[in-house]
């Protein structure tokens, strides 16, 4: 098969694990209708969800937590295939969840990940965003100090040239 490959990133835009059940593959059909299908774009489950979610309740309404708990997502399933939600993927070397990569490393042809699993990468996030906040804070505070030792200076410079000044020049 010399189709392009789809690469799905690991996170969309909004932050949310792209993984094969919480990523909606768009196919196209190539040729006939008994032809394979092939990977066009993506979306994300979570993002699809939050978007009929305040389309229907407003954008101030509250999200229900299990709206976009992914335990509730179901796999996309090959079309025409075999294949069971929770059982084995059809081993069809040329099926269109062959051509997706995903950076996650959680693929359609992975098991499902665990609650484990998602619980060990959004701490792994967590405590990235916490060390660049960090960052961002201790970057803050140095720039911050730097301006107070600039003012703390220009103001001892204007206090000594108006003392000067005062003097009638004399320091």
């Amino acid at each position: 098969m010399t189709e392009k490959k789809l690469a799905v990133p690991e996170t969309c835009h909004r932050g949310h694990v792209l993984t094969a059940r919480t990523t909606y593959i768009k196919c196209a059909r190539v040729g006939s209708l008994d032809s394979l299908a092939s990977p066009v774009g993506w979306e994300c489950v979570r993002c699809l969800r939050l978007a009929a979610w305040r389309a229907h309740h407003g954008a101030d309404a509250p999200v229900p937590a299990d709206l976009l708990d992914d335990s509730r997502f179901v796999r996309q399933l090959p079309r025409g295939k075999g294949g069971t939600v929770n059982g084995p993927w059809p081993d069809d070397p040329a099926g269109w969840w062959t051509l997706v990569e995903f950076a996650s490393g959680w693929s359609y042809t992975e098991p499902d990940p665990t609650p484990e699993d998602y619980a060990q990468q959004e701490e792994h996030m967590r405590t990235t965003i916490a060390r660049e906040l960090d960052e961002i804070e201790m970057r803050d505070a140095r720039h911050r100090r730097a301006q107070r030792r600039q003012d703390a200076q220009a103001s001892t410079a204007a206090i000594r040239s108006a003392m000067t000044a005062a003097r009638g020049g004399v320091a």
